[in-house]
């Protein structure tokens, strides 16, 4: 892939692929030819190990949690004046995501 945009921390596991300059055709060709050149169990692996760090990244459990902890710190920004507690967001659910 190339170096543009969040690319590269996708990538930046070992084993999820190959990043190359921005127009760089040469360099893309070469790349893209040692991942087609890999054993097909070898070229699975690359592929599931990319797809794990996208899921874990990107994923909806990863998405929603992110979103709840947003969630819980603008609610915890502020005390309730009442109690002098602080408000807090109800247990997050758990949502499994399938492939």
């Amino acid at each position: 892939a190339t170096d543009v945009g969040g690319v590269r921390e996708l990538l930046a596991t070992p084993g999820t692929g190959v990043v190359v300059p921005p127009e760089s055709i040469d360099e893309l060709t070469q790349g893209m030819l040692q991942l087609v050149d890999l054993p097909a169990a070898a070229r699975r692996d690359v592929q599931e190990a990319a797809w794990a760090v996208v899921e874990e990244l990107h994923g909806v459990d990863s998405v929603i949690s992110r979103w709840f902890e947003l969630l819980e710190s603008a609610c915890t920004a502020g005390h309730d004046r009442s109690n002098g507690t602080r408000a807090k967001v109800a247990d997050r659910p758990r949502v499994r995501s399938g492939r």
